[in-house]
């Protein structure tokens, strides 16, 4: 194995006897973001059942980052919920809390969207009032509050809702079936 590359199998189990596991042949580099990653960066070869696979490469396609990306956004948001012992943070992990946080946010928003229609569509309704009061959006800046909504309102556009821009503030917005 090559120096710096670790291979997280704890067995010696051939690639023919796990026909399951998918394979990234890619090496993924894990690095706080905002350092450029480079060759000389640790390396890390991984095998990953073949769902985990095709949900990283469809959350990679959604957030247009390579799989390489998405994985690193990942596993450094999840380190950085790790709070320290005595509850004080650094300014540079505050903030880099807080740009992870858009991107929960903008799936939570995402998820509550289509919840809300599906919820909504078996009982008959045609219009939607997704409510996101809850989620204080006035306090983001414009370019943030744009960032969290976009995926969702892109979604809705592609499939075919009316979104109405005059209903949109940070309490929520209104959706439409289009007759």
């Amino acid at each position: 194995m090559p120096h710096g590359e670790v291979n997280l199998l704890s067995h010696r189990a051939s690639l023919k006897s796990t026909p399951r596991w998918g394979i990234i042949s890619s090496v993924i580099t894990i690095i706080k973001i905002g350092i450029a990653m480079s060759r000389e960066d640790p390396q890390l070869r991984i095998r990953l059942p073949v769902e985990l696979k095709e949900k990283i490469e469809g959350s990679a396609k959604e957030n247009n980052r390579s799989m390489n990306a998405e994985i690193v956004q990942r596993l450094d948001a999840s380190y950085l919920s790790e709070f320290p012992e005595d509850g004080v943070l650094s300014a540079k992990d505050a903030l880099q809390i807080a740009n992870n946080a858009k991107e929960s946010l903008s799936n939570l928003i995402f998820t509550r969207t289509f919840a809300e229609i599906s919820k909504k569509v078996r009982i008959g309704h045609k219009s939607f009032c997704i409510d996101l009061d809850d989620l204080e959006l006035e306090v983001l800046s414009d370019d943030d509050f744009n960032y969290v909504l976009k995926r969702t309102f892109s979604r809705l556009t592609e499939l075919g809702y009316i979104l109405s821009e005059k209903s949109l503030d940070s309490g929520g917005f209104m959706i439409e079936i289009p007759e």
